[in-house]
């Protein structure tokens, strides 16, 4: 054969490669540059390709995603059938231009006045939309207080009841919630301890407070818990809020300042989940890459019979949903303006990354891994993202959750402003096999858990910045920045290792301005918190909440610097072990106490041997500088500077 004629072979093989899709193609393209065909066509054709044996093996498959918006009015699913290899993976390349979506355009808007009100409508097909955006902005269904919460002031059927036992009735400050002409599809959002329960309103007695509702919150409503309520028509007064009169199915909202009605790009949300990656135990799907796709618009519905998700919405579909995927990626995609969760790695999902992308405006939570049951799902990587303004209807929702799952490495994310928990790891209460362990949680700056610096809040309890539960051997939590965690009644922790949290590893982090201290193990067993800086929690600095028996914890080399109260909270921790420590309260050092003992007293316990209370000597803590001076006195205590 003649160089030319290899030549063309080659370009032959390279052109068969390539699949070129656009949106505004139909299915008669054949995928080439100049004749692109629409994306379910493009994944049929690589497939037949690839069987057919016409492709460069030793290159990606590529199918090449045009700029512009894909409405979808179904998941695009790909199967074991759609795998690439190794050497010649699928690639779904969107060029940081293509948009998956599940949503559909808001057409045919109308002005009109209501009152002094500016408002547009339009008809919409699903009268029972829970979500609306508008240029690229999630809007707010009209709700009632127009900013922030209100509080709770009397429940009385909560008297007697466990924790868990809900209710269906309880009251607000009196005039707190106006009357309503129909309660059809208005809803409370109460928030109770760690859960929101989304409870649908029978009626509403405006003058005493008093809200009674068809089904009960998932955990018990006690007074002082926050509660919003949300979707009447009396509630639309203020620029970006919407309703949906349901009887006729009309769309009502107020526009933002500048927004024109010739050029707004109004979007109600499709189904729960956009692409869908399904493999099966004897076929999974292999060397898939979702790259520089934006992925948006998908709506939330709660699970039939309850009020609400469990734990870090546990059970939330996800806009992009895996199983049984192996060595594939999610590089530098962009999952945003979706009602439930971002992406879920849920079972037999190994081997896979998700690389640089941003996860923004989720509903629930950002990144799933696992499932709360052995699910043969680990090592996988979540590296360089950026997961932030989460949890905007599911309020519990974490900004990255894994499972009974191992040997997962979260590391130098970006993870900020969430109601509740940052990163979440395990699922299992107490002693017993966890099915989770040698998870990596590295190099990860975490920030406004709680009370996100654009939202409200905080509203929920008992939550951290990073969040374990069980067994979990070979599990690392290091070199991690937290800044700000907040509750509202009690529990806003930096570091919160959770019930049975035992073999667990956190040093070198840097945990700054907490509500209620930078560490706290609720109980457990051979932890070590070696190494680290915990500043400025409010309430005391390090809890240990309950004593199982064994050493709960070794605390060693750390710094504790802070300005008012106590050293610990909850028991005192004669059973862990404190060794060369330095302590420092910045306002009356003289008076620092630990677990109301003197320095000396703490010590003569036999523990703290070794360690001072002294000045640590940052460049500038009040600043947010955390550098050593070279005179500290920590240095000489062994303490190794990270920053």
């Amino acid at each position: 054969m003649t160089a030319c004629a290899i030549g063309v072979l080659a370009y032959g093989l390279l052109a068969t490669n390539h699949v070129f899709v656009s949106p505004e193609a139909g299915p008669g393209g054949d995928g080439s540059a100049d004749s692109p065909t629409d994306i379910r066509t493009a994944l049929q054709i690589a497939r037949e390709r690839r069987a057919s044996g016409v492709l460069d093996e030793a290159s990606p498959v590529v199918i090449h995603l045009g700029p512009g918006d894909y409405w979808l009015d179904q998941p695009l699913h790909l199967t074991a059938d759609d795998s690439g290899t190794a050497e010649s993976p699928l690639i779904l390349d969107g060029d940081g231009r293509a948009t998956l979506s599940l949503g559909t355009r808001v057409t045919g808007w109308q002005e009109i006045r209501i009152g002094r009100l500016r408002v547009w409508t339009a008809p919409v097909a699903n009268p029972e939309m829970r979500q609306l955006w508008v240029n690229g902005q999630r809007r707010t269904l009209a709700r009632t207080p127009d900013v922030g919460t209100l509080r709770v002031v009397s429940s009385p059927d909560s008297a007697g009841a466990r924790y868990d036992e809900g209710q269906n009735r309880f009251a607000g400050p009196p005039r707190s919630v106006p009357s309503v002409l129909s309660t059809n599809g208005v809803e409370a959002v109460v928030c109770s301890r760690w859960i929101d329960s989304h409870l649908k309103v029978q009626s509403i007695d405006s003058a005493s407070g008093w809200i009674e509702c068809e089904n009960a919150s998932r955990l018990r409503i006690d007074v002082g818990d926050v509660f919003y309520v949300e979707g009447a028509k009396e509630f639309l007064n203020r620029p970006g809020e919407w309703w949906v009169d349901r009887s006729v199915g009309l769309l009502y909202y107020i526009p933002m300042p500048g927004e024109k009605i010739s050029t707004a790009l109004a979007v109600v949300p499709g189904g729960p989940t956009v692409v869908e990656l399904t493999g099966n135990v004897a076929r999974p799907i292999t060397n898939v890459e979702l790259k520089n796709l934006r992925v948006a618009h998908t709506e939330w519905q709660l699970p039939s019979g309850t009020s609400g998700l469990r734990q870090s919405a546990f059970g939330s579909a996800a806009a992009i949903e895996a199983r049984y995927a192996r060595g594939c990626s999610f590089n530098r995609v962009r999952v945003e303006n979706v009602g439930g969760s971002g992406i879920a790695m849920r079972d037999g999902c190994t081997q896979n990354s998700i690389l640089g992308a941003v996860i923004r405006d989720f509903g629930a939570t950002g990144i799933q891994i696992g499932a709360a049951w052995q699910s043969e799902c680990g090592w996988n990587i979540i590296e360089g993202c950026e997961v932030r303004d989460g949890g905007r209807v599911f309020h519990n929702g974490a900004g990255i959750w894994i499972g009974r799952s191992s040997g997962n490495v979260v590391r130098d994310n970006l993870i900020q402003d969430l109601y509740y928990t940052g990163i979440s790891v395990g699922w299992s209460w107490g002693f017993d096999d966890a099915g989770t362990e040698s998870n990596t949680i590295e190099g990860n700056t975490l920030r406004n858990i709680g009370a996100p610096s654009n939202g409200f809040g905080p509203i929920l309890n008992d939550l951290g910045s990073i969040y374990t539960l069980g067994v979990q051997p070979g599990t690392k939590i290091v070199g991690n920045r937290i800044e700000s965690v907040r509750a509202v009644k009690y529990g806003g922790w930096g570091i919160y290792l959770d019930e049975g949290s035992s073999g667990i590893e956190v040093f070198n982090n840097l945990v700054t301005s907490t509500r209620d201290g930078g560490f706290h193990l609720h109980y457990g067993r051979d932890n070590l918190v070696a190494n680290n800086i915990f500043a400025y929690g409010e309430s005391a600095q390090i809890r240990l909440s309950a004593d199982r028996g064994g050493t709960p914890f070794t605390f060693v080399n750390n710094i504790v610097l802070f300005r008012q109260g106590d050293v610990f909270s909850g028991i005192a921790p004669v059973s862990a072990i404190f060794t060369r420590n330095l302590y420092w309260r910045e306002q009356a050092p003289t008076r620092i106490t630990f677990a109301g003992m003197t320095f000396g007293e703490w010590q003569a316990l036999g523990q703290d041997a070794g360690s001072l209370v002294a000045n640590p000597q940052f460049v500038n803590a009040r600043r947010g500088d955390f550098r050593l001076r070279q005179t500290s006195p920590a240095l000489g205590l062994g303490f190794a500077p990270f920053l």
